[in-house]
């Protein structure tokens, strides 16, 4: 039988993940409204000065399977966190590495247990 942690256990392993946070970056995401012309696409700052952690995915460059679906090739995963807002095709700017920029491939869904968010991610070259 599995023991869900208490808030208060959580909150100290989320402290001690957050070590691991080596890099910062700024998570933007395209909104659309209506203008007068028709729709109008802008860029909006999500989340900036985000603490983060860059991992390798297992196999980079090689179509993966994730959440039971085919996906585009990931080349990291971030860990951020929780509670961070991040979505599916947001772009992720890691401002620690001059600025390198990566597209939203796929988001963990949250669990209560869970110390950090977790997505996988793609270089924009």
């Amino acid at each position: 039988m599995s023991q869900v942690p208490s808030p208060t256990e959580l909150q100290e392993v989320q402290s001690d993940v957050a070590v691991w946070f080596t890099d910062v970056c700024r998570i933007e995401r395209e909104t659309m409204t209506e203008g007068p012309y028709g729709e109008i696409s802008t860029i909006v700052v999500v989340a900036d000065n985000v603490p983060c952690g860059l991992n390798s995915v297992v196999l980079p460059g090689v179509q993966q399977v994730i959440a039971d679906r085919q996906s585009k090739v990931a080349d990291v995963t971030i860990s951020l966190p929780k509670g961070t807002d991040i979505e599916i095709q947001d772009n992720v700017h890691i401002t620690s590495q001059s600025n390198r920029e990566f597209e939203t491939l796929y988001v963990e869904a949250p669990q209560s247990y869970q110390s950090c968010e977790q997505a996988y991610l793609r270089e924009v070259k």
